[in-house]
């Protein structure tokens, strides 16, 4: 099962929900890197980028491996973590992450999140989110949408409609980043089909023996 994890068209949470929604958990991350020193990355040359795991530790109670990211790619290239790579400045339009269902439940909804480290700021880092299925209003409370992804299977995230123009022009205008050249690869929220929740604080990313898959 590979899919972009954006064309549901149901009735989703409006911009103001998704930002504040973003504003929280960057307080979340601007506290994590308060509490561990990040590795230095390597030194960029002009037109190079580069995708990272997220180097801040997050303070959580629970945690779970039931995600993990399989692939990323950009320009339809396959992008190794920690290595540079050479893209144009908008790079990030083309950005996709496959990741891939490690638990023995399947998942109804995930929350997948990037932060950008030259948005950094006193208040936290900025950043944007992908989403498989998407959070819904209706019958007095928050449902997922009604597709599922199943034990084992994998789930293509990219951005939908205008939301990388938005990022774009936030990152740009509110924190002075015109030139976008790193990306932190941070924390999952799931939801599964019986109604729990679980969060990843760092999805692996690597390709799994297929033994592991769906172990709990």
């Amino acid at each position: 099962m590979k899919r972009n994890g954006n064309s549901s068209r149901r009735p989703r949470l409006n911009a103001a929900a998704l930002c504040a929604a973003l504003v929280v958990a960057c307080a979340g991350a601007a506290f994590g890197q308060a509490t561990a020193r990040a590795a230095a990355s390597p030194e960029l040359k002009p037109g190079e980028r580069i995708i990272e795991v997220d180097p801040s530790r997050f303070p959580v109670t629970s945690d779970s491996n039931g995600l993990s990211v399989t692939e990323i790619r950009v320009n339809g290239q396959i992008v190794t973590p920690g290595r540079p790579f050479a893209a144009d400045a908008d790079w990030l339009r083309t950005l996709t992450a496959r990741v891939r269902n490690d638990s023995a439940k399947p998942i109804t909804y995930v929350q997948f999140h990037f932060w950008l480290p030259e948005t950094r700021h006193p208040m936290g880092l900025f950043g944007f989110i992908f989403t498989f299925n998407h959070l819904l209003l209706g019958g007095g409370g928050l449902s997922t949408g009604r597709e599922q992804l199943p034990p084992g299977e994998e789930a293509d995230l990219s951005f939908e409609g205008d939301k990388y123009d938005w990022m774009r022009t936030s990152a740009e205008q509110r924190y002075g980043a015109s030139d976008l050249t790193h990306l932190w690869v941070s924390q999952a929220h799931l939801v599964f089909a019986d109604g729990t929740r679980a969060y990843v604080s760092k999805p692996v990313w690597e390709k799994k023996p297929a033994a592991a898959v769906g172990a709990k």
